[in-house]
Order: structure tokens, then sequence, then C-alpha cells
């Protein structure tokens, strides 16, 4: 036996696999497909005597050092020869070359031999999934940290993804009041109302973001302690922003936020929120709204708001509310983001324009 990276002409040998191995919760070829062409990751075959035995995919996160063991898949006539455990160690192996501290995963509560697997393999339970699979099985979320530890409180802080493209900020803001205010419950119609409240005007087509001084409004609003850091007083997100008469709106508004932000008593800060200020607000229990690019994560150079959950000497720990095709929320709570690429996510633009929202 043999393991190998997997290439397109194992398609329909990984398609009969799948049906083999599972019941249910199978990927098709269309999946397969993408995860060998398109996905940021690798798929590892186990073989022998060009029958294919088993397969594993590890997908790695863009611009984080967080992987995620996506399927595992041993034929049944193969088990109990050590497949699995062997493909197993080879994508720890390749996560460490790769620069990742962690990997997760998630497994059906009833498959005992997979959680027994994986337990001997290092992982640990950090969250329960309840009716989390297509027959609405429970499954346990577990995760294995490569190198150091992950920071106390990190995945206490409730998961929110957010229900329409634009409404990212309302969505980080509602896991804040939901961690900061115990009784606070997230819903769709709370996301779209924080969005009336702190949008900079949304016109059919074009800019729909939510600005800091909005966020920061209805943060107040909402019964949140809340300073707001900007590098700079100009308005934001008008420079991709052609028509002239949608740039005079969204500078009519942000001079209206700015307005109320001083009759509320909101604190906005001129300055860059540096690392070291961030660490101390998070270890004094506080949460940090902060204004990205996505250019890192999905080379698309849009601004995006995510939630900081935690810190440590080498990471920024991200919750974010986006959910891409094909992720679960395993992929997008806590993750790792090295210091110096969150510094260079946190930059907007031509003019390097920043934003955060420290919440108490």
């Amino acid at each position: 036996m043999k393991l190998r990276l997997a290439t397109l002409r194992d398609l329909e040998d990984l398609h009969d696999l799948e049906l083999k191995a599972f019941t249910h919760d199978r990927l098709d070829r269309r999946r397969w497909r993408h995860l060998l062409k398109e996905a940021h990751g690798q798929v590892w075959v186990a073989e022998e005597k060009t029958k294919l035995l088993g397969a594993a995919v590890l997908l790695l996160k863009k611009g984080t050092a967080l992987a995620r063991l996506y399927s595992l898949a041993v034929d049944p006539k193969a088990r109990g020869r050590g497949i699995a455990k062997a493909l197993m160690d080879k994508l720890e192996e390749a996560a460490l070359a790769e620069g990742m501290v962690a990997i997760r995963l998630e497994v059906q509560q009833g498959n005992e031999a997979a959680i027994g697997l994986y337990g001997r393999c290092g992982f640990k339970v950090i969250a329960p999934l309840l009716a989390y699979y297509e027959d609405g099985g429970d499954g346990l979320r577990m995760e294995k940290r490569l190198k150091g530890k992950l920071p106390r409180g990190s995945l206490k802080v409730p998961y929110y993804a957010q229900q329409t493209s634009f409404t990212c900020g309302p969505a980080c803001l509602l896991m804040a009041l939901s961690a900061l205010k115990k009784k606070h419950r997230p819903s769709i119609s709370n996301e779209l109302n924080l969005w009336r409240e702190s949008t900079t005007i949304y016109m059919t087509s074009g800019h729909g973001g939510c600005s800091g001084e909005g966020l920061a409004l209805a943060a107040k609003a909402h019964g949140l302690e809340v300073s707001l850091c900007v590098s700079d007083r100009e308005v934001p997100f008008v420079e991709g922003v052609r028509n002239l008469e949608k740039k005079r709106i969204i500078s009519v508004v942000h001079e209206d936020f700015s307005k109320r932000l001083k009759k509320a008593g909101v604190a906005r800060i001129i300055q860059r929120l540096e690392l070291d200020a961030l660490k101390r607000h998070l270890d004094g229990g506080g949460l940090a709204l902060v204004l990205i690019s996505t250019y890192l994560m999905h080379n698309e150079k849009a601004p995006h708001w995510v939630l900081v959950v935690a810190m440590d000497k080498r990471f920024v720990y991200l919750h974010d509310p986006d959910l891409d095709q094909g992720q679960s929320v395993t992929d997008n709570i806590a993750m790792p983001v090295p210091l110096a690429m969150f510094q260079r996510m946190s930059r907007q633009g031509r003019r390097q324009y920043s934003a955060a929202l420290l919440l108490r």
C-alpha cells in the first residue's frame, strides 16, 4: 500500500469509494471535481496495486493557520488494516508543512469507530452539533492543536452567519451582543434592523455596507459600551464609487453619523488600533469588530467586518460571519490569523483606511 496525492484521473475511483463507504451525506462527482481542481487543500489516497482503498481530504483556510479534515473514507473490505490512521498521519504531516497550527473536523455522534480513531490521533471535542446531519443525527466538532493552545474563551462567543451578502457588520454585532448581553438572541429580523441603523445607504446597485460610525451608533443604542478607532476622518468606502450623486449621499450619511456619535458621547479615536491595545481590550473581557479586506482570504478586494474573539503572541482569532459555499461553521469560528497577516488585512485601499469597534 502507498499514499499519494490524488489527481483528476482518480475522480471515478473516488466517487465509487464514496458510494461504498457511506450511506448518506455523500460527495458527488461535481464536489470531488471541485476538491481536486479548485479547492484550497489536498486530497490524499491510499492504493494497493492501482486499487483505491481509502481517501482523505484536507482543506486549508486561506489567510489563516487553520486546516479541516473534510472527508475520510476507507473501502469497507479494507478496514482493519490501519489505512485510516495512515491517512490521518499523512494529513497531519501535510498540515504542519503548510504552517497550520490546528486541524478541525466534524463527525456523527454515533460513529464510535471514527470518534475513537480521532481520539487516538489527539483530537478533542470542542462543541456538540445538534441535528446536524442529513438524517437528523447529532454530531461533534473536534480539534487537534498541532502547535500551542487555543486561547481560553475563544470558542465561547456564539456564532451567527450573515443571512445576506451585505450584512457582515450587523452579523458580527449580533455575535457580540449574544456574548456580552447573555439574553440576546440573534435573528434575521434583528440583523436587517441593525443594517438599516448602520448602513451608509443602499442605492439599487453599488455600495450597501455599514461604516464603523453607523455600527458604533447601533452598538451604543443596544446597550454596549463602545469606542471607535478609525485611521482618519474621511468618508469611508467612497473610493470605489464612481457616481457623484451616490458619493454625495454617502458623504451626507457619514456626516450625520459623525454628529450623532458626538451627541451620544461615543469616543471616536483617530488612530489605527495597535495590536497591544487590542490585546489589552480582549484580555479585559471585551470584543472587537474589525474591518478587513477579503483579498488575502478570497482574492477579492472587498471591505468585510469580522469579530475578533481572542489573541495570543502569534495569532488573532476571528469569527467570520461569511460562510462560503462548501464551508461550515467549523471553518469560520476562532480562525487563527497570523498577526502580520491580520495587520495587512485590516487596511483598506490606497489610503490604507482602518476601522475597529472596541465593545464591552
